[in-house]
């Protein structure tokens, strides 16, 4: 990572920027290297049998060029298996000087084959749609750790052809929103950036704000529509007007001919805009509305959290409705907690109604580019580019997405409050200072309110807790995205806040601190990946420690050791399934607990909590803002760097601050 980023900036301070927000808030700008195109389809037997070909394998007609290359995921349901395939130019040529003289076509096309997983499990009842979303996402995670070693220092896409629905799922229904939300997350930690693109323009109605939700934490742009897709004609086809508005036909060229991947992709609307054209006495004659939009991630994940407040806010404290806005987002029963799956209304009618400009300055930022057929006819449906959340319920209770505990997006707060307990050798005057967050790319920091040097308030309370998202690398500035009271609600000192594993915790070094009684999540990265946690016990006693896990399975997937500050082991498990433990502590101490992969392995997301008795220490808030000057400073933990930094705000309406300094901290 840094051998590239010192080559995008020389500058120490922008550097440090780059650095803090990582690759989520970094957007590829210039296209300056190759393109990874995976392109997914799913296949049923009514379709195209295994042994056919000649429908999807030769859908793309340039396989490969200096500018990009597809890989294709099947999944042939007929034989239940999901096949990876690297094509390459030859295959559509016919005849063919690579092939056999007695092959069958479907024989030739497996010569392409790079991978497969076989036995997918069958849906049905939601807890085995769950089994089998688990499969599909553990597969395609290990297909992209396969392109990922081919092709280390190139961008990457994702498009999908084929049938879609809102609520976050991919694959049409068949990997749920949360197993989706764990497969790109697992794709980001392998090529060790955002993908440049997620393109969903094809299959119909992925324009919605669960869609975004799940997605955008993990790449660059999105592109989807929030109308179903399709249904019309071209007015006079020919094979030489569909090549011309092929996407996958045009990709190479338009990579050639960018100067950056905005400008590649707002060529890409362009060209639906030339098929609905091609199209428009179809379309008029059945009022068929059709639109694809290009989406900024990071404006989305800026806009998320606003508008997860605002509806939380939109209800009195009875539950009640209080708003048009609040009946828009539940719809009539007022008590689902979620619209109706499958189901969403126009999410810009919601932010108008609730009257909030600043929300609605936040959603404007989030469509970059569009393409419609408004001017060819009024349209009917009520429709501006993205559709209200929607819950889906197919997948079982342990990975359903359920609006009631949030979506898996930044938008919430990880904790009771804001930091993490800093190392001791660093011998500071503080035991809770800021944190970055790699999860969703936010500092978690809190800040006391000083006037003229002396402590203050506002609204009665003192401090504040903080979350700071990137505004300009170049201008290294950041926005105050959200606030609340610190530690309102008075939980006791012990460790990391953050409510997600740091980055690299694999020893007893650099183990994360944990709260009694708070789940901290994180994630295997690999099957030799380990995850260190530490906390303090106070006396000799028991401490239980429950482990949740994406799998549910007899098999063996994740492993918990408990090791004393000499290393003892006071026990080990072995789990596939969720599990709560209690072991033995002989004396007051410092543990570890040690989490790795069983004799199985699971990319996928689980969540450790655990119970012991501690000192209760209040934590300390770092932060100091000085109301007469604007001045902010603050300590600040990035990875394994901690860094006394200073800043100045240089907008108190948008609540943007600019750094001015910064300092790294070493062991006294």
């Amino acid at each position: 990572m840094s051998k590239k980023l010192t080559k995008l900036v020389k500058n120490r301070i922008f550097f440090l920027l780059v650095f803090v927000f990582s690759f989520a808030t970094s957007i590829v700008e210039a296209l300056d290297a190759h393109v990874v195109m995976v392109r997914a389809v799913s296949v049923p037997d009514r379709w195209t049998p295994f042994q056919q070909t000649g429908g999807w394998d030769r859908a793309v007609k340039i396989k490969e060029s200096e500018f990009a290359k597809y890989y294709e995921i099947v999944i042939w349901e007929g034989i239940k298996a999901i096949h990876l395939y690297a094509f390459t130019d030859y295959y559509n040529e016919d005849p063919n000087p690579n092939r056999g003289p007695n092959w069958d076509d479907w024989e030739y096309r497996e010569t392409f084959l790079v991978e497969k997983v076989e036995n997918i499990p069958d849906g049905g009842t939601p807890e085995e749609n769950g089994a089998r979303s688990l499969y599909l996402k553990n597969a395609i995670v290990g297909f992209v750790e396969t392109i990922a070693e081919e092709h280390p220092h190139s961008e990457y896409s994702f498009t999908y052809n084929g049938h879609g629905a809102p609520g976050g799922a991919s694959f049409e229904l068949q990997i749920s929103p949360q197993h989706t939300y764990d497969l790109f997350r697992s794709w980001k930690n392998l090529i060790g950036k955002n993908l440049a693109f997620v393109d969903m323009g094809g299959p119909c109605n992925k324009g919605g704000f669960s869609d975004l939700a799940t997605f955008c934490p993990f790449t660059d742009y999105y592109i989807a529509s929030d109308l179903p897709n399709g249904g019309y004609q071209d007015d006079n086809w020919t094979y030489e007007k569909y090549l011309a508005t092929d996407i996958d036909t045009q990709w190479h060229t338009i990579f050639e001919n960018s100067d950056s991947m905005l400008d590649a992709l707002k060529k890409r609307i362009d060209l639906k805009r030339q098929d609905y054209l091609n199209a428009i006495t179809n379309m008029t004659e059945n009022k068929t509305e059709q639109a694809n939009y290009l989406y900024s991630c990071p404006a989305f994940n800026t806009f998320s959290p606003l508008y997860l407040r605002q509806v939380e806010e939109s209800f009195d404290p009875a539950g009640n409705r209080a708003s048009i806005f609040s009946s828009l987002y539940y719809g009539e029963d007022g008590n689902s907690g979620a619209l109706p799956e499958n189901y969403a209304w126009d999410l810009r009618q919601s932010v108008v109604a609730s009257g909030n400009q600043e929300l609605l300055e936040a959603l404007e930022n989030v469509t970059v580019y569009q393409a419609d057929n408004r001017d060819f006819f009024e349209w009917e449906v009520n429709a501006s580019g993205l559709s209200t959340p929607n819950s889906l319920f197919r997948y079982g209770d342990a990975i359903d997405l359920d609006l009631n505990d949030g979506l898996p997006v930044p938008g919430g707060w990880p904790s009771p409050y804001n930091g993490i307990t800093p190392d001791s050798s660093l011998g500071l005057v503080f035991n809770n200072i800021g944190v970055f967050n790699t999860t969703d790319s936010t500092i978690y920091a809190c800040l006391k309110i000083f006037t003229n040097g002396l402590e203050s308030s506002g609204n009665g309370i003192s401090e504040f807790d903080i979350g700071l998202k990137v505004v300009s690398l170049s201008e290294a500035t950041v926005q105050i995205i959200k606030y609340r009271e610190f530690n309102a609600n008075g939980a006791s000192l012990g460790g990391t806040s953050s409510g997600y594993e740091s980055e690299s915790n694999d020893s007893t070094s650099t183990a994360d601190a944990i709260n009694s009684g708070n789940a901290i999540k994180g994630q295997l990265s690999s099957s030799s990946d380990v995850d260190y946690y530490k906390f303090t016990a106070s006396n000799s006693g028991s401490v239980s420690v429950s482990l949740d896990t994406p799998t549910s399975s007899t098999g063996d997937y994740f492993k918990f050791t408990l090791y004393d500050s000499n290393n003892n082991n006071l026990g080990q498990y072995e789990t596939g399934k969720d599990l709560t433990a209690s072991l033995g502590i002989s004396v007051a101490g410092t543990y570890y607990l040690k989490l790795e992969s069983g004799y199985f392995y699971d990319s996928g997301q689980y969540s450790l909590t655990t119970s012991f008795n501690e000192n209760g220490d209040p934590p300390h808030c770092s932060g100091k803002f000085e109301t007469t000057t604007g001045v902010y400073t603050d300590i600040i933990q990035i990875g394994t760097s901690v860094l006394d930094t200073t800043w100045s705000l240089i907008d108190p309406a948008s609540m943007i601050l600019k750094l001015d300094d910064y300092k790294e901290l070493t062991a006294n």
